[in-house]
Order: C-alpha cells, then structure tokens, then sequence
C-alpha cells in the first residue's frame, strides 16, 4: 500500500495508564514477546529492524502499571520485507497485545509513524499486510492508504480484500 507522502493525519490521544514513547534497547525483551504474538521469531530480526529504522520513528505504547510493550509500529528506510528498494521509506511491524484491543493504540502508533514518515519527506511511502489482517488494512485505509497494484495479481486480491471488509472499492 501507498499514501501521499505530504499529508500528515491527527494522533488520538493515548488513553489514560498508557504511554507513547520511543523504543530503547532496554525494551529489546517485551517488545519480542509483542512481535512473536503477531509473527513467528525466524520472519523479524530485531537487528535488522533497528538498524533499517529512521531516526525518531519507532513507536511503542507502554502499559505503565506492568510496563508491557502493547502496541507497536515502526517506521524504516531501506531492504526490510515491506520493500525491497533501499531508496523508499515504509512503515511496518504493527501489532496491538490482544488484551489491549479497542483502545485505539494501533491507531495512535500508526498515525503516529504516518507523520514521521511524512517529515522525512520522500516522495512515495509504503506499507505491507498480508491479506488476512483485516483488522490492519481496514487501519490503514482509513487513515489514507491505498492499494499499490504492483502486480498482475493484485485487482483480484484487493476486490477480496474490500468485499471481506464490506467497503466500496476505492484505488485511487
């Protein structure tokens, strides 16, 4: 997916016992147990990610009273899986804890690393999901993604992906 590079998009409030920050190293630990909850530990490489991630754009929400990493979004530039062009900046690696859902914190880390991506000012910005995360890609047209048709295959699978979401197609 793609959205325009010059358009930033208003952050929720983070609700009350939560923080937004920044991920430190110390986080290394909590934060694996967050990914490992949405992707198995031999697809994400904490290295990698760190070393890919722009300056300023790797968003974590704490719950403060357990001091859990719950919700996460990250913003890079180069190689990672999202695309393989070292010139474009992407956002990725978003997961919500399953015990922390309906409180808008996968909003707020992505709206969040929306606007760092937008200040880093590249001309094209990417996202990929894979097309069973609904609850994600539903995220993300809303705050102003749109389908990238990078492939042949592509129409059909992003007609599923609205008719499962039950919205109106729109690939503009």
């Amino acid at each position: 997916m793609t959205r325009e590079p010059n358009t930033s998009v208003a952050v929720p409030k983070v609700p009350a016992g939560y923080a937004l920050r920044q991920f430190d190293v110390s986080d290394s630990e909590n934060y694996l147990d967050l990914i490992h909850s949405a992707w198995p530990p031999d697809e994400f490489s904490l290295e990698s990610t760190i070393e890919c991630s722009l300056s300023g754009g790797f968003f974590v929400i704490e719950h403060v009273a357990s001091g859990k990493i719950v919700a996460t979004a990250m913003t890079g530039q180069g190689p990672p899986r999202v695309v393989r062009n070292s010139g474009r900046i992407w956002l990725g690696w978003v997961v919500t804890d399953s015990e922390h859902t309906r409180l808008g914190l996968g909003r707020i880390v992505v709206a969040s690393a929306i606007n760092r991506l937008v200040r880093h000012g590249r001309p094209q910005m990417f996202i990929g999901s894979e097309d069973e995360r609904l609850v994600a890609i539903a995220l993300y047209l809303d705050l102003g993604w749109r389908p990238l048709m990078w492939a042949s295959c592509m129409p059909a699978r992003w007609s599923s992906i609205y008719e499962k979401l039950r919205r109106s197609p729109d690939y503009s």
